[in-house]
Formats: C-alpha cells, structure tokens, sequence
C-alpha cells in the first residue's frame, strides 16, 4: 500500500529563545481579496437567514428545504 503524503494545515509552534532561528514554511489562509470591474461598487453585503423556530446551523438540509418551499414569498 502507498502512503499519501499530507499537507500539514497547523505547524508547529515556532521555538522560542535568544537563539530560535525563523524558518520557511507554507501558510494557508481563508482570506483572499475580491476585485469588481466597477470602482462604483464599495464592497460586499452578507446576509443572514434566520428561522423560528430555530433550525439548528448543522441542518443544512433542512434548512436549504425550509428555503425553497418560501423562495416565492422571500423574492
């Protein structure tokens, strides 16, 4: 059997001290930036949906389906 090789998403903790020494390492991040081809446009609106009675965050499917039998009133 093969191994995989993993791409570590957490380094680990840099060493501290007079003589740590810094060393290179790849870095992911969520972060990215977002270009419009109108400079009109100032920036980025974020909605949330909320539900009563609560729908818990980790039903997403009954959330999605709660969404589509209202998408006629919500638009």
């Amino acid at each position: 059997m093969e191994a995989k090789s993993q791409i570590n998403l957490f380094p680990k903790k840099p060493s501290r001290g007079p003589k740590a020494e810094g060393k290179q390492m790849k870095l992911f991040s969520n972060f990215f930036s977002i270009d419009f081809d109108s400079k009109d446009v100032a920036g980025v609106n974020k909605y949330t949906v909320k539900f009563e009675p609560d729908i818990p965050d980790n039903s997403k499917a009954l959330r999605k389906t709660m969404l589509k039998k209202c998408r006629e009133q919500i638009n």
